[in-house]
């Protein structure tokens, strides 16, 4: 799945959500209209963490399925998801990175807490262990 196919997926949820300002004001706070602007352009790399406050401001999580299927609403559960998937595949820090082209640097500080990803980079994971994902 590209950048520009994951915000479609975003943008179809938003126009489809039928949510009161009131009730995502305090995510659209947060997030600023230059952080939706880039979600919502998918002409930027833009960081998860902003995906989870879009996603909780339309009321939907994501849905990961690979080896296993869960919903996630937040940074941890996506660590622990992709690890677990990781690990089902029976690949090392190195093998992922060699699979998806990212510095097993980033992914061992992804797993264990020390840093979040942009987009670009969780979307090059997830296509490396061959996870879908839905937005509902």
């Amino acid at each position: 799945m590209t950048r520009q196919e994951f915000c479609m997926l975003l943008m179809g949820v938003k126009n489809s959500a039928e949510v009161k300002l009131c009730d995502a004001l305090s995510y659209a706070v947060q997030l600023s209209f230059k952080k939706i602007d880039a979600i919502e352009s998918a002409q930027t790399d833009f960081n998860l963490s902003d995906t989870f406050l879009y996603l909780k401001m339309c009321h939907c999580t994501l849905e990961m399925r690979g080896y296993g299927m869960v919903f996630v609403d937040t940074l941890e559960e996506t660590r622990k998801y992709l690890k677990y998937e990781r690990q089902q595949n029976e690949w090392s820090v190195v093998d992922l990175a060699k699979r998806s082209h990212v510095s097993s640097k980033i992914i061992y500080a992804f797993e264990d807490g020390r840093c979040g990803l942009k987009i670009d980079t969780f979307l090059k994971l997830i296509n490396a262990l061959d996870v879908t994902i839905e937005i509902n």
